[in-house]
């Protein structure tokens, strides 16, 4: 079954169960990645583009997580945390650490391109790596 597939039968179970939060993030995600199939010229989402819009989307929600809790907005927290959840659930496994760095061995040298070691490396962990945590590492490989 696909990220899409999964949506749209988990948007149906919400519905049934009553859950309105749930319901309300399942509904912006799957649009999203529709939106993103559309602009790509598909008529549906592939399991790369969900993982894509799930994973800049996870990436707001914990901005905002981070900025509501600096101005101290407590009920935001909450609301935006679940959102995050139900994203995280649709994601792949994250790349552990040691993982990350076999994938860094095999792929960077040292004098490579920073810019070119790091694409090469976020296409090799399709979608399962933190891109900071990415460049970071690269960055020490690389001495730069």
């Amino acid at each position: 079954m696909t990220i899409a597939e999964r949506l749209k039968a988990d948007m149906i179970a919400a519905m049934k169960a009553g859950e309105k939060d749930k319901l309300g993030a399942i509904r912006f995600v799957s649009s999203e990645v529709m939106r993103a199939a559309k602009d790509a010229g598909l008529d549906v989402a592939t399991d790369e583009i969900a993982t894509t819009v799930l994973n800049r989307e996870a990436k707001r929600r914990r901005d905002a997580i981070t900025s509501f809790q600096e101005g101290g907005r407590d009920d935001l927290v909450t609301e935006t945390q679940l959102e995050l959840d139900v994203i995280a659930s649709y994601l792949p496994e994250p790349l552990s650490d040691d993982e990350l760095r076999a994938i860094i061995a095999e792929v960077v040298k040292p004098g490579d391109n920073m810019g070119a070691a790091i694409k090469e490396v976020n296409a090799r962990a399709e979608g399962r790596a933190d891109g900071a945590k990415v460049a970071a590492m690269v960055r020490e490989v690389l001495g730069a």
